[in-house]
Formats: structure tokens, C-alpha cells, sequence
């Protein structure tokens, strides 16, 4: 494993042995900038040496959506593709 995209501002509780086989010397984590310091600190994500601030900024600055209805959708590929089946 290379690289971690950590969108939690809170860093996510793990096992001990959840990075058991990735190399924390080289594994870069990215995360919200807001977040960095709170990742450094606890005892799992404070082994790896390269953790830096990230914007998970989408781009994505507006929908607009017409016949829009009630209800949940599956997204496939920014395509809102059918209404999902509940």
C-alpha cells in the first residue's frame, strides 16, 4: 500500500494489527488539512512518518436535477442512472 485518502476529521479507531503488513515508513495518509494534527497523535496512525493535508474538494459546485423525486438514488460514475430499489 502507497498511499491512504482519510476523509474522517476524526481519525477512525483500529485494531493494533490494522497496518500489520503496510509500510508505515513509506505510506503516505492524506487527510483534511483541519485533521492533520489529531492524526499524528493517536498510538496506531502516529507511526506513519508521511501524513499530509489534503483538500477532498469534489469540484463539483452545483446539481441541478429536473422530475426530481422522493427517495434514494444509486449513483454510478456522477450518473444518477435509476431510482434505487428499496
Amino acid at each position: 500500500m502507497e498511499e491512504i485518502y482519510a476523509k474522517p476529521t476524526t481519525p477512525p479507531t483500529c485494531d493494533s494489527t490494522a497496518f500489520s503488513y503496510v509500510p508505515t515508513s513509506t505510506c503516505k495518509i492524506y487527510v483534511h488539512a483541519s485533521a492533520l494534527d489529531d492524526y499524528k497523535a493517536p498510538d496506531i496512525w502516529k507511526d506513519f512518518l508521511n501524513i499530509e493535508a489534503y483538500s477532498f474538494e469534489t469540484g463539483i459546485a452545483a446539481v441541478e436535477a429536473e422530475n426530481v423525486f422522493d427517495g434514494v438514488y444509486r449513483v454510478f460514475n456522477l450518473n444518477v442512472s435509476r431510482k434505487a430499489d428499496l
